[in-house]
């Protein structure tokens, strides 16, 4: 019984030191505001996405000639044809979605976001009700799917400048936001956002 006692003794202990070196091992994970920037570097972070959109956001609600009295204009805010000219490997349509959500939560009736991004999965669907794969929606439209008046273009560059014997680099951004009207192709609305940053931290943004 001594021995039994002991081994088991033994076993717990063994368990317990496997189990705490495992924790060490185990990393942890802390939740953040968006906006915060907690890590050093020179690119674009959530702070910067999140004040462009938000930005721009503003700034066509006050535009008179996006929002005129009488008339509901039909947008489309995708990332077609929004480049990222920068020197950073970034996901592009993470601004132009974050900005899509923003205009349709406060839209009510002064324009229509039309979602062209979703133009096949439409199609798809008449497809498989004219053929009688599925039964039509309680908003069952057979005419043509919605033109829109202004699309979103626009265009992410930057300057970046490395000081070799010191480490030390800089960036400049300015992301452009643009409304072309369809029938003549002109620039109704324009906006820009703009940021430095100075960092001794090499970061490698993905």
């Amino acid at each position: 019984m001594k021995v039994i006692g002991i081994s088991f003794v033994i076993l717990v202990v063994l368990i317990s030191g496997c189990v705490h070196i495992s924790n060490k091992s185990v990393g942890s994970s802390v939740y953040v505001d968006p906006p915060s920037q907690p890590l050093p570097g020179c690119g674009i972070d959530s702070k910067e996405l999140r004040g462009a959109a938000d930005k721009m956001a503003r700034s066509i609600f006050t535009s008179p000639q996006i929002i005129k009295s009488g008339t509901t204009p039909r947008i489309v805010i995708d990332s077609k044809y929004f480049r990222n000219d920068s020197s950073q490997i970034i996901d592009k349509a993470m601004f132009t979605d974050y900005l899509r959500v923003e205009l349709q939560r406060a839209a009510e009736d002064r324009f229509e976001i039309v979602g062209r991004n979703y133009f096949r999965m439409v199609e798809e669907e008449r497809a498989a009700e004219k053929e009688g794969k599925v039964t039509a929606g309680i908003f069952n439209n057979t005419s043509k799917m919605l033109g829109w008046d202004y699309r979103m273009g626009g265009a992410i560059r930057s300057i970046s400048k490395v000081v070799p014997r010191t480490g030390q680099r800089s960036s400049y951004y300015l992301i452009t936001f643009e409304l072309i009207e369809r029938g003549s192709g002109k620039v109704v609305w324009s906006d820009r956002y703009e940021f430095k940053k100075i960092s001794n931290t090499q970061s490698i943004y993905r």
